[in-house]
């Protein structure tokens, strides 16, 4: 197709050039320039409102008010059908309404907001699955960064009692020692063998922090209680050191498709000293 145009445009190229050099004897003719083509311009991308997000929709198949199970029973965490906003009740403090003032790919944030307009504290928000979030919440008076995880708790009688699962989840939390603290991401595999009553897994933090970072290993679990239809778990890890390790956590959804758990547990810094790590982990099956 390319090779028929050319042809058709280069007798039409020669004969312009012809009469643009005057050789058909009375002048030259005039050019008339083609009228310049204006660019289409880029549309301005519609921003999204702050309105929708993380932190503006509950949690799959959440219709009404619904107070949602925690990794600390000192916070209340729900979802206000009326507001159509999470709700976050710490202790010593009034309960206020989470608005959300920003949200992308790895999560949302937002403010605490109690009933006279204040701000008691700021949240920050990751929802990656159906029905389990986790959410850090920092800078009330007095409020060091405080990392939790919520849910939809699996109803009793509805985690399966035979097969097995593997349940893959994601850390967040802080790391805190003599040098300073770090931020806690990572890894974690759990692995249930539903009809016999067993657990069995390991978690893989990782440390970040403004400068020198420790490496740490990886936290095999042991002394795991679990057993047939419990809708929780518990145990400790492998890692000794001048404090104790623990975690706890339990099922979410309606029959244990996700689960979430919090822990802590001895850390080596850099230099040697130890130090204490402390976050949740929130996971799915497949």
């Amino acid at each position: 197709m390319k090779v028929r145009v050319i042809r058709h445009l280069l007798p039409a190229a020669a004969a312009l050039a012809v009469a643009a050099c005057g050789g058909s004897g009375g002048g030259g003719t005039s050019f008339i320039p083609s009228p310049p083509v204006t660019p289409t311009p880029t549309p301005t991308p519609t921003p999204t409102p702050a309105s929708v997000g993380a932190l503006s929709i509950p949690p799959s198949g959440i219709t009404a008010t619904t107070d949602f199970a925690t990794t600390d029973d000192n916070v209340r965490i729900r979802w206000n059908a009326e507001l159509k906003a999470y709700e976050v009740q710490l202790p010593g403090y009034p309960a206020g309404k989470i608005v959300q003032t920003s949200f992308g790919p790895f999560g949302a944030s937002g403010d605490v907001v109690v009933a006279d307009g204040s701000k008691i504290s700021s949240a920050f928000a990751r929802i990656p699955y159906s029905y389990t979030g986790m959410i850090e919440l920092s800078n009330a008076t007095g409020l060091t960064p405080q990392y939790l995880a919520y849910g939809v708790a699996t109803p009793t009688g509805s985690v399966p009692v035979t097969g097995s699962a593997t349940y893959d989840a994601t850390l967040d939390g802080i790391a805190t020692a003599v040098s300073g603290s770090y931020s806690i991401y990572g890894n974690a595999s759990l692995q249930f063998d539903f009809g016999a009553g067993k657990l069995s897994g390991a978690m893989d933090p990782q440390l970040n922090g403004p400068f020198d970072t420790p490496t740490v290993p990886r936290y095999t679990f042991t002394q795991t209680v679990f057993s047939s239809g419990s809708t929780t778990f518990s145990g400790s890890f492998d890692i000794r050191g001048p404090t104790p390790s623990s975690f706890r956590g339990q099922f979410t959804g309606p029959s244990a498709q996700e689960l979430m758990a919090s822990f802590t547990a001895p850390f080596q810094d850099f230099d040697k000293s130890w130090g204490v790590m402390n976050g949740v982990m929130i996971g799915k099956r497949p």
